[in-house]
């Protein structure tokens, strides 16, 4: 993904400079975006914040609020994200995840990213989730566990949003709430049972979720 990490690179530096990373161990400042944009920087175009069209239409996960971009026609901007800083050490694993819901996904994908920062605000590494890349209900997607490389002292999690070709007439959504960000020790980590899930198999359970309010 070298594209990726050339065209996200040009914009960690100005998200570094203007959040002040929260102490280690912390939860994420306003991860349901119930204060609006509070704790959370974005960059590029058509990020606002909404709530509830109808009972059975909202860009709210949880709660009120949820937080969108929407990709128009005429837009400039390939490259847009929502992100928040938290402090970092080695030795450590991080992993995160957001509920993200899209409509009408057919001139851009979405995707979370860790982007591990020194103590001078330049990038040292970056890890990326798979994108959403086609239309789906709120589904959680996740990313790591990774630890930092050394000289870490922040990490960035973002919520990226990547236009892929010129939107036409109808306007792309990618909604995004309910970030979570977990730390363990590295030396506490109990091995995994290899099992994963899909990200067809959490649509479904997402899909089962919402049919039975389990």
């Amino acid at each position: 993904m070298s594209s990726h990490r050339f065209a996200l690179g040009a914009f960690c530096l100005s998200a570094f400079l203007l959040t002040s990373p929260r102490g280690f161990g912390q939860a994420l400042t306003n991860a349901s975006f119930e204060s609006g944009m509070a704790g959370w920087e974005t960059f590029g175009e058509g990020w606002r914040t909404s709530g509830s069209a109808s009972e059975t239409d909202s860009d709210a996960h949880s709660g009120t609020l949820g937080i969108v971009n929407d990709v128009k026609e005429n837009d400039k901007d390939e490259w847009r994200g929502v992100t928040q800083a938290v402090e970092a050490k080695r030795g450590m694993l991080y992993s995160a995840s957001a509920w993200i819901r899209t409509l009408n996904a057919k001139n851009a994908e979405c995707f979370l990213e860790f982007q591990f920062v020194d103590k001078d605000g330049k990038i040292i590494s970056f890890q990326q989730s798979e994108p959403v890349t086609e239309d789906q209900p709120f589904t959680q997607l996740h990313i790591g566990p990774v630890e930092p490389p050394k000289l870490t002292r922040t990490l960035l999690l973002r919520g990226i949003v990547h236009v892929t070709k010129q939107a036409d007439a109808d306007t792309d959504f990618f909604i995004f709430d309910d970030f979570e960000l977990s730390v363990t020790n590295k030396s506490s980590k109990s091995k995994s049972d290899g099992k994963t899930i899909s990200r067809a198999d959490r649509i479904r359970q997402s899909q089962r979720s919402r049919e039975t309010g389990l």
